[in-house]
C-alpha cells in the first residue's frame, strides 16, 4: 500500500509540473502560448510580448497598467504574456534576450524586428505604441 501511494505521489507530482509547464497564464484564460503566438502571426497585427513572474514586485506593479494597454489596444496589437519562469518559454527569454523583469516590446511578427519599452511610465508606452502604429503602415 506504501509503494501505491508513493507511485501514485510521484506521477501526480510529475503531471502538475509538465502541466503548470505547458500553459502560460494570458490575461483572464489559460491558453497555449504557441497559440498565441500562431494567432499573432496570422493576424498580422504587430505583438505587444509581456515577459513577467509571478513573484516580481515590479511586474505586480505593471499588472494594471499592461490591463489598460491591452484595453485600450488590443483591437491594434495582440498582447500576449510570458512567464518567464515556465520552461517551455526559455528559448523566448534567450532570443529577445530578457534579462530583468518585467520586460515590455513590441514586436513586428513579419520581420521579427522588436523593440524594448521601459515599463517605467505609462503615458511613455502609449506614446511609443501610438509611434509604432505610425511608423509600421
Amino acid at each position: 500500500m506504501k509503494r501505491l501511494t508513493l507511485l501514485f505521489t510521484i506521477m501526480l507530482a510529475f503531471l502538475f509540473v509538465f502541466a503548470a509547464d505547458t500553459f502560460a497564464y494570458d490575461g483572464f484564460a489559460k491558453t497555449k502560448y504557441n497559440s498565441s503566438w500562431t494567432r499573432a502571426k496570422g493576424a498580422r497585427k504587430p505583438v505587444v510580448l509581456y515577459f513577467y513572474t509571478e513573484n516580481c514586485s515590479g511586474c505586480k506593479k505593471f499588472k494594471p497598467s499592461y490591463r489598460k494597454l491591452k484595453r485600450e489596444y488590443g483591437n491594434k496589437f495582440e498582447f500576449i504574456k510570458v512567464d518567464g519562469n515556465l520552461y517551455n518559454h526559455r528559448h523566448l527569454l534567450k532570443d529577445f534576450n530578457v534579462k530583468y523583469y518585467p520586460n515590455l516590446m513590441v514586436v513586428n511578427p513579419i520581420t521579427m524586428n522588436y523593440e524594448r519599452l521601459s515599463t517605467q511610465n505609462y503615458d511613455n508606452i502609449k506614446l511609443k505604441l501610438e509611434e509604432y502604429m505610425v511608423s509600421n503602415r
